[in-house]
């Protein structure tokens, strides 16, 4: 019976072992899936905030050129013939 015991104990203990291991990388797993999850969340909101900046752009663009369009307009063109 003694030598029973002496053979499944390093048995169970390896097992164990090897229990243990799975779980960690279980573990590790599920950290670099939160991690990379993460990550995308993240470059999303990059992309989003790049998108409304040159949303903002363009808007401030065209608002200029609305603004100047009647001051060009009543500007003397250099391309025109003097009268008189």
């Amino acid at each position: 019976m003694r030598v029973k015991v002496q053979l499944l104990l390093p048995v169970i203990g390896v097992a164990a072992l090897g229990g243990v291991l799975v779980a960690a990388g279980q573990m590790g797993q599920d950290r670099a899936a939160r991690v990379a999850q993460s990550l995308d969340q993240a470059r999303t909101v990059l992309v989003q905030a790049a998108d409304v900046r040159a949303l903002s752009r363009a808007v401030q663009r065209d608002t200029l050129n609305t603004l100047m369009e009647p001051a060009a307009s009543a500007a003397p063109s250099s391309t025109a013939r003097p009268r008189g």
